[in-house]
């Protein structure tokens, strides 16, 4: 019961923040989720697994918690790839969602990715002094790779695809294969 009581008076001082996993009960069931929007009076939370389906409520209704986010079970072309600092830029945002991103592979930085809002793709460039656009082509062949994996027969745009899965899906437990589904059908 104390450690209970600490949780919760850590919680109503520090809040919750964005991306942190939690636990708690909804519709009369315990659920897990994933906080979308953090703070000290109100989050959002993601429901794991139905990226779609948030609820919100003072933090203090959520219980911190860790747990394993499910893998598509296929060798994964873009295992060693991650983004970091990605921001949404909404002065920008007309036709697309503008936004700017660091791609990392293997713990080093190697593109830049990002959309400038206009309705037109995703862009990349490299990072490193010396490399040359191969680390994009290579970074846009694997996405690719990507899509087909994860059933898209004529993959476009698999790059912009996989970052949004990345940031947008992934962490609320929709596999690859489940996002790519909705293109699947659309476009195969």
């Amino acid at each position: 019961m104390e450690k209970a009581m600490k949780t919760v008076v850590d919680i109503m001082k520090t809040g919750l923040r964005k991306g942190q996993q939690v636990e708690f009960k909804y519709q009369g069931k315990l659920c897990k989720g994933v906080v979308e929007r953090g703070g000290k009076r109100r989050v959002t939370v993601v429901i794991f697994g139905e990226p779609n389906k948030a609820v919100k409520g003072s933090p203090i209704c959520f219980t911190p918690t860790e747990f394993d986010i499910p893998e598509d079970p296929s060798p994964d072309p873009m295992a060693g790839y991650e983004v970091r600092k990605h921001r949404i830029i909404p002065k920008l945002c007309d036709d697309t969602i503008a936004y700017h991103a660091e791609v990392w592979k293997d713990g080093k930085r190697i593109l830049d990715a990002s959309n400038n809002g206009s309705g037109g793709p995703d862009s990349f460039y490299p990072t490193q002094k010396g490399k040359t656009y191969a680390v994009v082509k290579q970074f846009e062949d694997n996405a690719d790779a990507w899509a087909r994996e994860c059933g898209l027969k004529n993959p476009f745009e698999s790059g912009g695809m996989w970052i949004d899965w990345y940031i947008n899906h992934r962490p609320y437990g929709e596999t690859a294969r489940d996002y790519m589904q909705e293109f699947a059908g659309k476009y195969n």
